[in-house]
């Protein structure tokens, strides 16, 4: 794997047309409901950055891994941001996945996110939710296998429980 210049230079281009993405998105979002981009992101940006730190809080102790991926056209985007226990912080990958999960939020998209929790015991657990229109619909354990293993090859090194999805409750803008 290469961690070079040259490697964060690509690694920075990719994040670089990524967000530009959501933001075109975001931007057509925001004329379908004839209201001045940075609006609908005050709007609703908030909603997303507290559906994130709240879902964060809610998964409790121990390392977590949160994705996010939307159906935006073209190549599917993918955000992952690492982040430890009950962390009320968003970090500049939870950021993103914010300006992602926004850039999905109007009806024509939808988006996904899936939670894997490493606990202290050293096992690890899986939950997901589909995002539609902003809010978040948990996904149950039988379905969320199901969607994990379209295509994967299960691995007997990285063994996984999956887990039913909370609701999760938002938590304020700091």
């Amino acid at each position: 794997m290469d961690t070079g210049p040259a490697a964060d230079d690509h690694h920075d281009a990719e994040t670089r047309h990524a967000l530009r993405r959501c933001g075109d998105a975001i931007g057509l979002e925001a004329a379908r409901k004839n209201i001045p981009a940075d609006l609908y992101v005050a709007l609703f940006g908030r909603m997303q950055e507290g559906l994130l730190r709240g879902m964060v809080h809610q998964l409790g102790d121990g390392e977590h891994t949160i994705q996010v991926f939307t159906d935006l056209p073209g190549d599917p985007l993918v955000i992952t941001a690492p982040t430890a226990g009950r962390g009320r912080h968003l970090g500049p990958d939870l950021a993103r996945a914010v300006f992602l999960l926004l850039a999905a939020h109007g009806p024509s998209h939808s988006a996904g996110i899936t939670a894997r929790t490493v606990h202290a015991d050293g096992h690890a657990t899986l939950q997901g939710w589909v995002v539609l229109d902003g809010a978040p619909k948990p996904l149950s354990a039988d379905v969320l296998r199901t969607l994990c293993s379209l295509g994967a090859q299960p691995s007997a090194s990285d063994p996984i429980h999956y887990a039913d999805a909370f609701t999760p409750t938002p938590l304020p803008s700091k």
